[in-house]
């Protein structure tokens, strides 16, 4: 504890800390608040029976919010679930700045030319040019690298060779990169639709689109979709780039199923919903009606007006609706059953699972300690 007094910036006024040892087997409490907070907002009065448990020894700090992150990690155990890992690389605490660019462009060769990137996940948005490993903000993390395996983890950080090389390196088992948070919406999906959203949670429901996707200011991309008798706005803003392209190919009557978070209502828009993934479920067939042929020129006629006919151009002959017949005209997409649409990965979320990931979930968690830390001391990792 007074290391971490210590290293602490209590000043800050999102500074609001907690750390909790649990000692002996987990209460069913922890489990549950666990894969609630997941998807919900959970207030610090609801785990006042696990602050006071004679199992957990507790320190919370300022308004103690990090006591709930605590108590989740700890129930969090990825033993019958999808895992990742993650190495996180630190910096002397003394280095308060926000540069780590000098290492940027030694990074992006071996991401260009490298095969070990091909072993790690959501580290780097090629398309976009966008680097993700390396934090912006004065705190002690040099860079964080994603990655199905250790060893991969490994072999990457070995190509990257950064400099100076950093003071302490761990790598964790995490949740990242599973869509845990959606997955645990779907689950609880029921329990969601029978009462109103609240702000900041997660959703993942199945809906129908109720209106035709419409561009926004500023690049954003929305349109309505109807769950139950629901109706909410969903929202692709610009920065999820190609993902909008995707969405704008919707139409009313598809059937999808969306992921992602609850917006707090603006002076524009009541609660509506931030994509992080659209599952498409059905397609409605994309028509567009034609206006009938001239049965004497094979061309087609125009309209006149409302409730007037229609008239050739050609040979000026009018109609009316019947005797001549409208055509439909159907309009293929690039959209298929089941398809998986996702932002660009420069705004995927830490818990979004990319399209690598999708068939190469991790299920049975083996480790051998002794190799793995031989490993780690060859590279220069030490304090494990």
């Amino acid at each position: 504890m007074d290391i971490f007094r210590e290293f602490t910036d209590f000043s800050s006024p999102t500074t609001n800390p907690g750390i909790v040892f649990w000692v002996g087997e987990l209460d069913k409490e922890l489990k549950i608040l666990s894969e609630q907070a997941l998807y919900t907002v959970i207030p610090l009065q609801s785990i006042k029976k696990l602050i006071n448990n004679p199992k957990a020894k507790v320190f919370g700090f300022n308004n103690k919010q990090g006591l709930i992150g605590s108590f989740s990690a700890i129930g969090t155990t990825l033993l019958d679930s999808d895992y990742t890992f993650e190495l996180l690389t630190y910096r002397n605490p003394s280095i308060k700045n926000s540069k780590r660019r000098e290492n940027a462009k030694r990074i992006w060769e071996v991401i260009l030319k490298s095969k070990s990137f091909l072993d790690t996940f959501s580290n780097a948005d090629i398309r976009n040019k966008v680097l993700k490993i390396i934090p912006h903000g004065p705190d002690p993390v040099f860079c964080g690298i994603r990655g199905k395996t250790p060893e991969g983890i490994i072999s990457f950080w070995k190509e990257i060779q950064p400099q100076p090389i950093p003071e302490l390196s761990v790598i964790f088992r995490t949740n990242q990169g599973t869509d845990v948070h959606l997955a645990t919406a779907w689950k609880n999906r029921i329990h969601i639709l029978e009462r109103d959203f609240s702000p900041y949670e997660t959703i993942s429901l199945e809906g129908t689109v109720n209106s035709q996707p419409t561009w926004d200011i500023g690049g954003h991309l929305f349109f309505d979709i109807k769950f139950e008798q629901k109706i909410y706005p969903c929202f692709a803003y610009e920065p999820t780039k190609k993902f909008r392209k995707k969405v704008n190919e919707l139409i009313k009557g598809d059937k999808i199923i969306v992921g992602g978070s609850i917006r707090p209502p603006t002076d524009n828009y009541s609660l509506c919903i931030n994509l992080e993934k659209i599952e498409i479920c059905v397609l409605s067939e994309n028509t567009k009606k034609l206006n009938p042929y001239c049965p004497t020129c094979k061309k087609r006629v125009k309209s006149m007006g409302k409730h007037q006919g229609y008239r050739c151009n050609k040979c000026r002959k009018k109609y009316t609706i019947p005797p001549l017949s409208f055509d439909k005209k159907t309009y293929e997409r690039d959209l298929h059953h089941r398809q998986i649409l996702l932002p660009d990965v420069l705004a995927q979320r830490h818990l979004t699972k990319p399209f690598e990931r999708y068939g190469n979930e991790n299920t049975n968690f083996e480790f051998n300690h002794s190799d793995f830390i031989k490993e780690m001391t060859y590279i220069n990792i030490e304090n494990i």
